[in-house]
């Protein structure tokens, strides 16, 4: 992936969200076709969910479920990967 994909990414529209109810089978299943079509895309945690379970473990807990590699963390937006990028874990907005 390049760094220009990665731009494109994080300056353009949200391609899925995540809502109240977490992540369903179905939430797992578009982001997986969404990830092959895009090659990266980029998730929104909304704010009911936010409140119950921090966006970091969400965008964990996608990122072991679809098979995808997370490559950044940014308030309740995560970017999703279908090829590894190799960021520092402090980059990619975990503690």
């Amino acid at each position: 992936m390049s760094i220009q994909l990665f731009a494109q990414v994080v300056q353009g529209p949200i391609h899925a969200q995540i809502g109240k109810n977490g992540i369903t089978d179905g939430v797992v299943e578009q982001l997986r076709t969404l990830t092959k079509r895009n090659g990266m895309i980029k998730v929104s945690v909304q704010k009911a969910l936010a409140e119950i379970q921090s966006p970091s473990e969400v965008a964990l807990e996608v990122e072991r479920l679809t098979g995808c590699f997370l490559v950044e963390v940014r308030g309740r937006t995560f970017i999703l990967s279908k090829r590894r990028i190799p960021l520092k874990r402090k980059t990619r907005g975990l503690k």
